[in-house]
């Protein structure tokens, strides 16, 4: 009785041991194929198992660097691409405000967001064994066609971060001072990178993503950070 339960013991040991190889295998394949050109990036496991039966970390490195290569051939959406074009209008008129407010302007790092949607594309394709990119984070940020979802989401909480930091003359010269540019980076923890955090680098606020579960934070967070630093 001791004997067998020993067995299967060991044998569901070697099965979890042999399914977190396949996943640190398929994270350096990702990797590998999607991460050249974008800082701070290490992909998730886009694959939940090996297709062909062989979890080790060979084949998690081999078949999701496979998959992950098709994945990045299929691209995002045309309506993902249009969807872009909203947000960057949306950054456009609010720089006009920021910048003559602060001398700051914001910009997006939308090839990380871009990123962000393959990870999501290809868990997706993965878990239901379809070709399907219908579900994409990037067309939920502006599912209206005036963008007020992207809008109330990230540059709100911006806006009034800025103005509250900035809200007497000390406020307003250290932050004229100090941020010249803040980059959306919609990076998030375990999609395209791990543990993103927000940081300065030369004048350039660096802001990591945000999604529907954590967004009441954000506004919070860019505020603290920012009269911290200052």
């Amino acid at each position: 009785m001791l004997r067998s339960m020993a067995i299967v013991v060991l044998m569901t040991w070697a099965g979890t041991v042999k399914a977190g190889e396949f996943e640190e295998g398929c994270e350096r394949g990702v990797t590998e194929a999607w991460c050249s050109g974008h800082a701070d990036c290490k992909i998730g496991s886009v694959m939940e198992r090996s297709k062909k039966g062989n979890d080790s970390e060979k084949s998690g490195y081999e078949e999701c660097k496979a998959f992950a290569n098709v994945v990045r051939e299929q691209g995002i959406s045309l309506e993902a691409k249009r969807a872009i074009k909203r947000m960057q209008t949306k950054i456009d008129a609010l720089n006009k405000e920021l910048v003559k407010e602060f001398g700051i302007k914001v910009t997006a790092d939308f090839k990380r967001l871009e990123l962000e949607e393959l990870w999501g594309t290809a868990r997706f394709q993965d878990h239901y064994n379809s070709t399907d990119r219908d579900h994409s984070k990037i067309v939920a940020l502006t599912f209206d066609e005036k963008s007020k979802h992207f809008e109330m989401t990230y540059l709100d909480p911006i806006k009034t971060a800025l103005y509250n930091v900035a809200k007497d003359d000390d406020g307003k010269a250290a932050l004229k001072e100090k941020i010249q540019e803040i980059r959306l980076g919609f990076n998030s923890h375990g999609r395209t990178a791990w543990l993103p955090e927000i940081k300065v680098v030369d004048k350039v606020l660096i802001v990591p993503g945000v999604h529907s579960m954590d967004n009441t934070s954000y506004a919070g967070g860019v505020q603290k950070f920012l009269e911290k630093s200052l």
